[in-house]
């Protein structure tokens, strides 16, 4: 008889920024995912009621365990032990250091490691640095004791390979998918205007969709907003980013500046400071260019985005860059505000052919399939498991 094996997936960051990454891996599991093998997955409230499973072979557990607390470090073990898992992904670094069984751990990047977020905590200095000290811990922790380490690039890969010590058979690159079905449905010219025109948004603008950390470089793209001005170019400039509090020094800046009237920060016209996904579909299509000036990353969803919608692309001359949009995209360098607008003014004058670099990111984008990570993902376990055999 064959020997079922179940296997628990902590998915707790559903519905989250990087939580949509195991969303759409957990719909992709769906579909490959073997006889043998049951799969339980612990979430929170949210993801709990949002997240309904059509496989048998899938069980959602209600873990309603805040990250970085003592309840993910001490209840979430427990509860993970009540279901009998043969082997824990952990979908995220912040997971409880107190499991002892064997486990997979995903690791996107470190750029924590390398860029303050102090700037967005309304707690003091000593308790940011309590937190910073856990985090650098608790990654270290999980990343020695893991029987895998999976991430979503090679980039990120010898970067946990070089800070975090480990061998590089550990580390395997699992990638992200890219998987739309249609976009026809956001092409009503009409509608588009409407939800253009909601957000006060004027065409021709640029797109910058990203949180607003130090790292994402909205300086130099603002300075080099100003040149483009400057040079008697009128176009505005739209962020998309959640509301918090470096965004609010974002828009403080934008201010300083001079830049008020073209600058437009669409999370802060909305309630619940969202963007619905039907909107940033339309200010995708409606764009003239996307631009990612980020001074480092773990991948580059936004350059994907940005060619599927068949928009040039303005991005750092960054590895990871290349790896993620290869000839698809127009480099800049991302500490030189006069390279930034010297390349989107070559975009907005139609000075390079741009044709070309669409062409080349819609053959790209063939290379990010849900499939093959959840195929990839898979592959991991079995390797544990026949180890454990």
């Amino acid at each position: 008889m064959q020997k079922k094996y179940t296997i628990g997936i902590d998915a707790r960051i559903f519905k989250t920024g990087i939580g949509r990454v195991v969303e759409n891996l957990l719909l992709s599991l769906e579909g490959v995912i073997p006889q043998d093998i049951n799969l339980v997955v612990f979430l929170r409230k949210d993801g709990f009621v949002s997240y309904h499973p059509h496989s048998p072979n899938i069980t959602k557990v209600l873990a309603d365990f805040a990250p970085y607390s003592f309840a993910e470090q001490f209840a979430l073990p427990f509860l993970i032990r009540k279901y009998h898992v043969d082997l824990m992904h952990f979908t995220n670094f912040n997971a409880p250091i107190l499991y002892f069984g064997p486990f997979v751990v995903t690791i996107y990047d470190l750029i924590h490691l390398s860029f303050s977020t102090f700037g967005n905590t309304t707690k003091n200095y000593p308790y940011y640095l309590f937190k910073k000290l856990m985090y650098r811990l608790v990654v270290w922790v999980l990343a020695q004791r893991a029987q895998y380490i999976t991430t979503i690039s090679d980039v990120s890969k010898q970067e946990i390979i070089d800070r975090l010590h480990v061998s590089g058979d550990k580390v395997i690159v699992t990638s992200v998918g890219f998987d739309h079905v249609t976009k026809d449905e956001y092409v009503n010219i009409e509608e588009s205007q409407k939800i253009l025109a909601k957000y006060g948004i004027k065409k021709p603008y640029l797109l910058y969709v990203a949180t607003m950390y130090p790292h994402k470089n909205h300086q130099n793209l603002l300075s080099a907003l100003q040149e483009i001005l400057s040079h008697g170019l009128d176009v505005s400039l739209v962020l998309v980013g959640k509301v918090d509090n470096l965004s609010k020094q974002v828009k403080d800046k934008v201010t300083r500046m001079g830049l008020k009237d073209h600058v437009v920060f669409p999370n802060y016209l909305v309630e619940n400071g969202y963007v619905l996904d039907d909107d940033l579909s339309v200010m995708y299509l409606q764009s003239e260019m996307v631009v990612f000036p980020s001074l480092m990353e773990g991948f580059g969803i936004p350059i994907l985005e940005a060619q599927w919608y068949e928009k040039p692309v303005v991005a750092s001359d960054l590895p990871i860059f290349h790896e993620v949009g290869c000839d698809g995209v127009l480099y800049v360098d991302p500490y030189d505000p006069s390279d930034i607008a010297k390349k989107i003014t070559s975009v907005l004058r139609k000075d390079i052919d741009t044709k070309n670099l669409i062409e080349n990111g819609k053959e790209n984008i063939k290379r990010f399939l849900w499939k093959d990570v959840a195929t990839k993902t898979i592959d991991v376990y079995r390797s544990v498991l026949g180890n454990a055999s």
